[in-house]
C-alpha cells in the first residue's frame, strides 16, 4: 500500500473497499456533530442521518477521563448504527519549527488509532489546516506560500497514509478539509507531490451558501480533472456560520432560522439533483447558542431546518 495514489474505482476495488458504489454515486448527507451523548445520537438517528463527522483531539488523548469519555460515545456511535468519519487534529507539541517530528508523530498515532478502531471507515487528517488550527504546515507564516503549505501537508500525508493502512488497510484517508480559495495553490501543492489519499475534502461557507457550496465544488472539479484524478470528492462542512452572518443585531431568531433553512435546503436539493460531491456533511447538529446555526436550538427545540432535513432524509430513502 506505500505510495499508493488513487486514481478511480479500478484502484479503490484493488485495495477492497466495496465502496466504490457510495463514493462515487449519488451524493449522501452527513451531519457535523460536537457530542455523541445518548441525546445527540437520537436525534442523529430521528433524522434519519447515518454518515456523521465526530472530532478527535490528539492533544487531550493523553487525558484517560477524555479518552474514556470518547471512546465510550464512539462506541455509542457505532452501536445506533452510525458511519463516522473521524477528524483528528490539534497536536500535542511541536510548531513549524519542529514540523517533520509533528509529522512522523501523527503518523505513528493514526496507525495505532486505525488498529484500534476498526469500526472507524474513515479518517480525516486535519482540519482546514491551509488556514489555520496549527501552523505545522504554514499557515500564520506569511512567507510560505499556499502551493508551499499543500506540499509539507503532503509531506505528512507521505508518513500517515501508510500508517494508516497498516493499521486498518480498509480505512479511507480522507484529506482535511481547504477552505483557502481551491485554485489558489494548497490542492497544487498537493498534486506538486503526489500526495496520497483516498478522498480529496472541501469546506464551504458563505452567504448566499449556494453560491459557494456550488463554486467551490466546481472549481475542485475543474482542478481534479486537469491532473486525471478521479477520486471522490467530499464537502465536510457547509453551512453559514457567524464568521459571515453576524450575531444579533445582526439577525433575529427568526431571521436565523429562515436563513439557515434556505443554506441547507437548497444545497441539500442541488447536490441531490446534480452531485458536484460524493457526500456532503452539514455543520452542525448543535453549538449551543441560539444565534448559532446549528439544527438544535440551546434549549433543546428543533429549529425549521432539523425538520426539513428529517423530511427529506424519509424520502430519499436515508441517502
Amino acid at each position: 500500500m506505500i505510495g499508493l495514489r488513487l486514481t478511480g474505482l479500478t484502484d479503490l476495488a484493488a485495495i477492497g473497499l466495496g465502496l466504490a458504489a457510495t463514493l462515487h454515486g449519488r451524493g449522501s448527507v452527513g451531519l457535523g456533530v460536537h457530542r455523541l451523548d445518548q441525546r445527540s445520537v437520537a436525534q442523529i438517528r430521528d433524522l434519519g442521518v447515518r454518515h456523521i463527522r465526530y472530532t478527535l483531539y490528539w492533544s487531550h488523548w493523553n487525558d484517560s477521563a477524555y479518552r474514556l469519555q470518547w471512546e465510550r460515545d464512539l462506541q455509542r456511535a457505532l452501536q445506533a448504527g452510525l458511519d463516522p468519519l473521524v477528524v483528528v487534529h490539534q497536536p500535542p507539541f511541536g510548531d513549524y519549527e519542529h514540523r517533520d517530528l509533528v509529522y512522523q508523530a501523527f503518523a505513528r498515532f493514526m496507525e495505532e488509532r486505525a488498529a484500534q478502531f476498526p469500526g472507524v471507515r474513515a479518517w480525516q487528517l486535519w482540519n482546514e489546516m491551509d488556514d489555520g488550527f496549527t501552523d505545522v504546515f504554514g499557515a500564520g507564516h506569511p512567507e510560505v506560500s499556499l502551493r508551499q503549505r499543500g506540499q509539507l501537508y503532503a509531506q505528512m500525508l507521505k508518513l500517515a497514509y501508510p500508517a494508516i493502512k497498516r493499521g486498518h488497510p480498509d480505512a479511507l484517508v480522507v484529506t482535511g478539509g481547504i477552505a483557502s480559495p481551491v485554485d489558489g495553490g494548497f490542492l497544487q501543492g498537493l498534486y506538486d507531490s503526489n500526495a496520497p489519499y483516498d478522498v480529496l475534502a472541501i469546506h464551504t461557507y458563505g452567504y448566499p451558501l449556494a453560491l459557494a457550496f456550488d463554486e467551490r465544488g466546481r472549481s475542485a472539479r475543474r482542478m481534479m480533472k486537469a491532473h486525471g484524478d478521479q477520486r471522490p470528492l467530499w464537502n465536510t462542512e457547509f453551512g453559514l456560520e457567524r464568521a459571515v452572518i453576524p450575531p444579533s443585531p445582526g439577525l433575529l431568531p427568526a431571521e436565523v432560522d429562515r436563513a439557515q433553512l434556505e443554506a441547507w435546503k437548497s444545497c441539500i436539493e442541488a447536490n441531490d439533483r446534480r452531485p458536484v460531491y460524493g457526500r456532503i456533511y452539514g455543520h452542525v447538529l448543535t453549538e449551543g447558542n441560539d444565534l448559532g446555526f446549528g439544527l438544535i436550538r440551546a434549549n433543546g427545540s428543533a429549529r425549521p431546518a432539523y425538520r426539513w432535513l428529517r423530511s427529506w432524509m424519509r424520502n430519499h430513502g436515508g441517502a
